[in-house]
């Protein structure tokens, strides 16, 4: 129905995101103020990860847009609301569970062979959870603080996973864009 409308494609898509993110946004906001506002009740000093608190509001937001434009592009591509919710499921359980475990089979079995010292790093950012996990370890400077696969951080300059977390959701939406042109009303 929506493609009845004297609208472009394009503006659907953003007027969609648009929307998503700011309920996105204010629901990251409030959620980690939530949790900000009792770390400072209970500890004073607390205060002073409020620039870390910023960092993983934006970065949570960014994490968002990309699933957003990903859920859009399969959306766009599945003939059935059905079919799309189990897009969205099994994109959920590669991206956040089953590639990690996948990385942390290689690792064990590399054993700090080539796979570990060159490839792990540019197999990190090439996931959107993971380069989330990267950049935000990097920034707060907790990566010997973090074991496995997160302890590969270092490994990782701040901007490269920084600029991986900034295209993961260009790279999305462009997707979405391609596959929603194909949708026939």
């Amino acid at each position: 129905m929506l493609l009845t409308y004297p609208v472009s494609r394009l503006q659907i898509l953003i007027g969609k995101l648009l929307a998503h993110l700011a309920i996105l946004a204010l629901a990251v906001t409030l959620g980690y103020g939530a949790a900000a506002l009792v770390a400072v009740w209970s500890d004073a000093e607390a205060i002073r990860g409020l620039g870390a608190l910023w960092r993983l509001i934006w970065s949570s937001v960014l994490l968002g847009a990309t699933f957003l434009g990903a859920g859009y592009a399969l959306s766009a591509l599945a003939r059935r609301p059905s079919g799309a919710a189990g897009l969205a499921v099994a994109l959920w359980l590669v991206a956040v569970v089953l590639y990690d475990l996948a990385l942390l089979a290689l690792i064990v079995s590399d054993g700090g062979g080539a796979f570990t010292t060159q490839a792990l790093p540019v197999a990190l950012l090439a996931n959107p959870a993971d380069a989330f996990r990267v950049f935000n370890l990097s920034a707060a400077e907790a990566v010997a603080a973090a074991g496995g696969i997160g302890g590969a951080a270092g490994a990782i300059a701040l901007w490269q996973s920084a600029a991986s977390l900034f295209l993961w959701p260009l790279a999305a939406i462009a997707l979405a864009v391609a596959a929603f042109r194909k949708v026939t009303p």
